[in-house]
């Protein structure tokens, strides 16, 4: 890795609830610890499990940058026990019954992100509004399919309406789903984690997990950069993916990235609600508070997978196009981010203990497109296992659960991985370095010895090794982030090769040779 004066390479979006924004400050581990609980992460999943531990519990989260700046800090703020899977598709998986699970799981969500705001009297912009799920002019009969499998699972006050909230009531199929909500993510974890530590949780930013291994069958050791050991009875991974090698989780798992903008629009034009489209890729947009005059439109989706596409400024084109469309009083745009999602086989995230581990290491991951709710049913899932050892969602979300279809789809998703580790000997790209542009970025040479290579507008160069340290597979230029992503698992690396969000624990290794040029 070439890097000069200390200096880090350019790389890495930040979220319009991040911009300019300081997060709760808490110190960096300096010395070992000894814990009942040690949760990696300091999002919305970690510390929501911290605050419903810490009153029983010594809890110590470590959080590698600040608290909510991972993907906490790049949700758009949806509240919903609306999913990204059909609800047909999941009562095809998982029946009725857990179907129905589900949607009380999410809707119990919800009602405990609004109970934790009023308990801590938290400003996060927190608000009751309807979910409205967009069909296309024709799409009737898919909508009335939408919505008998909506209230089949239990959402029995879906209704069906005829025109979507935005300018000019775009006619149109459209199923309603009352008392949804939305919130500010970034201002809610930011006070949580206060409350967090005012009931006695211990929290350490600027602490990298390194390395998680398991003493004996009562204790988990975690290293925290090359210093610090932290040892817990307990290991909580809410790291949005699990971090390390665990094949058999990553390979249920597809990386996806998504996009948002944001722009201004006055107030009056349409009433604030939650939509979603039925396109694919699909949208999906919500109004913000913003002023006396004016609410903050955000729109987000033209998702792909992750490593997969290079075009973020096509796809913030196409989300303004869809945008201007629907609602043309849209001011200039704002704001623009892009963030990660992970899509479970079967359609329902994993929570519970990670198997083989003997029960001390538990983990949450496949938020999906629901992040939020899910991160929180998480939490209170993995509260109650480790209280009482048990909880009614388990099973539905159990980590080592069985279905056809879902293992259909992870046998799909696993032999995609093969295929691009079996990209790792082959496709030669350049030969060498010196064929790296300015501002530009390439994979350079062949085999286990090929190169992941930026050189700055300046001519300064960046070169490690283009093998992600994960599971090996070859990383790929991100231009819209600036960063290598790992087309098989998702994790993702700045143009120097540190990692901006695993579940690669390892930066890309750097060139030994390698001087500043």
């Amino acid at each position: 890795m070439r890097t000069q004066n200390g200096r880090h390479p350019p790389g890495g979006s930040v979220s319009l609830w991040m911009a300019g924004k300081r997060a709760a400050a808490f110190p960096a581990l300096q010395e070992d610890e000894e814990t009942d609980v040690c949760i990696v992460g300091g999002g919305l999943t970690g510390l929501t499990l911290a605050y419903l531990l810490a009153p029983s519990h010594r809890v110590l989260v470590l959080e590698k940058n600040e608290i909510g700046s991972g993907d906490t800090g790049r949700s758009t703020g949806h509240l919903t026990c609306v999913l990204d899977d059909d609800y047909g598709v999941l009562i095809k998986r998982f029946g009725e019954d857990g179907a129905a699970t589900a949607v009380k799981a999410h809707g119990a969500a919800v009602n405990f992100i609004e109970s934790v705001i009023a308990k801590e009297k938290l400003d996060s912009d927190f608000e009751r509004v309807d979910g409205w799920l967009v069909g296309e002019p024709g799409e009737d009969e898919r909508i009335e399919r939408k919505a008998d499998a909506a209230r089949r699972a239990g959402i029995a006050d879906a209704v069906l309406e005829i025109s979507a909230p935005f300018e000019g009531r775009r006619a149109g199929p459209c199923l309603r789903f009352p008392r949804q909500a939305q919130l500010d993510p970034w201002r809610y974890v930011q006070g949580l984690a206060q409350a967090v530590a005012g009931l006695g949780g211990v929290i350490r930013s600027g602490s990298a997990v390194t390395r998680i291994t398991e003493s004996s069958r009562a204790s988990v050791l975690v290293e925290v950069g090359h210093g610090p050991i932290v040892r817990a009875s307990a290991l909580v991974v809410a790291t949005h993916a699990p971090l390390g090698g665990k094949p058999g989780i990553h390979a249920r798992l597809q990386a996806h990235r998504t996009y948002v903008i944001t722009g201004l629009l006055p107030k009056g034009k349409t009433p604030r609600a939650l939509a979603w489209d039925t396109a694919s890729p699909y949208h999906y947009v919500r109004r913000a508070p913003h002023s006396a005059s004016d609410d903050l439109l955000i729109v987000g989706g033209e998702d792909h997978r992750t490593g997969e596409a290079s075009d973020a400024a096509r796809r913030y084109e196409s989300l303004e196009r869809w945008a201007r469309e629907r609602f043309p009083s849209l001011g200039p745009i704002e704001h623009r981010w892009s963030g990660q999602v992970y899509e479970p086989s079967g359609g329902l995230g994993f929570v519970g203990r990670a198997p083989g581990h003997h029960g001390q290491e538990l983990f949450a991951t496949g938020h999906s497109g629901n992040g939020l709710t899910h991160g929180t049913l998480s939490a209170i899932l993995l509260a109650s296992l480790l209280r009482e050892g048990d909880h009614a969602w388990s099973a539905v979300f159990d980590p080592g659960r069985k279905t056809l279809d879902a293992a259909i789809e992870a046998a799909k998703q696993g032999a995609a991985s093969v295929a691009q580790v079996g990209d790792r000997f082959t496709a030669e790209e350049l030969t060498s370095s010196d064929q790296v542009a300015p501002g530009a970025a390439a994979v350079v040479g062949k085999g286990a010895s090929r190169l992941a290579v930026y050189r700055e507008p300046g001519g300064r160069l960046w070169e490690c090794s283009a093998i992600c340290s994960h599971m090996g597979c070859v990383v790929r230029w991100n231009e819209g982030e600036r960063s290598w992503d790992c087309p098989c698992h998702g994790s993702r690396f700045d143009a120097g090769g540190r990692v901006l969000e695993g579940p690669a624990l390892r930066d890309l290794t750097p060139v030994p040779s390698a001087q500043p040029r």
